[in-house]
C-alpha cells in the first residue's frame, strides 16, 4: 500500500515541477507518467485482495432472492396439484414445469424411440412384452 501511495504522490510531485527538475533527476518523464498510472492500479488491486471482490448489487441480490422464493412456492403448488389431480393426471396442463423446453442435454436415441406420452384421461398403452414366448402347446392326443 505504501509503495502504491508513494508512486501516486511522487508522480504528482514530479509532474507538477518537471520543468525545474528535468535535467536534475535520473527519472524520465515517461517513467513519471507510468508511475502515475501504476499507483492507482496497484491500489485498486490491493483493495480487492484486502477486501475481496465486490458482491452483487442490492437490486441483483433482491432479484435472486425473489426468484428463489417464487421457484420454491411454485414447486409446492405443483406438488399440491399433483396430489389433488393424481387420478386425472393433468398436472402438466395446470402447472407446467418451469424448466421444460429450456434446453439441456440432447435427446438420446432411447428417448426418441419411446412411445408418445399418454393424453390426460386416457389409459397409457401397455409396454411391449419382453418375456420369451411360451412354447407351443402339445397336440391333444
Amino acid at each position: 500500500m505504501d509503495t502504491a501511495n508513494d508512486l501516486v504522490a511522487l508522480s504528482a510531485l514530479f509532474s507538477g515541477s518537471w520543468p525545474e527538475i528535468a535535467g536534475k533527476t535520473a527519472a524520465t518523464e515517461a517513467e513519471v507518467r507510468r508511475a502515475g498510472e501504476l499507483g492507482p492500479e496497484l491500489l485498486a488491486a490491493l483493495g480487492v485482495r484486502e477486501h475481496g471482490a465486490p458482491g452483487p448489487s442490492e437490486a441483483a441480490d433482491r432479484r435472486a432472492r425473489a426468484f428463489t422464493l417464487f421457484v420454491d412456492a411454485y414447486d409446492q403448488t405443483r406438488r399440491a396439484v399433483t396430489y389433488l389431480r393424481w387420478k386425472e393426471d393433468d398436472v402438466e396442463a395446470i402447472a407446467p414445469s418451469l424448466y421444460k423446453g429450456r434446453g439441456g442435454r440432447g435427446a438420446s436415441s432411447s428417448d426418441t424411440d419411446a412411445a408418445p406420452p399418454a393424453q390426460p384421461g386416457t389409459a397409457a398403452p401397455a409396454p411391449p412384452d419382453t418375456a420369451a414366448p411360451a412354447p407351443p402347446a402339445a397336440p391333444p392326443g
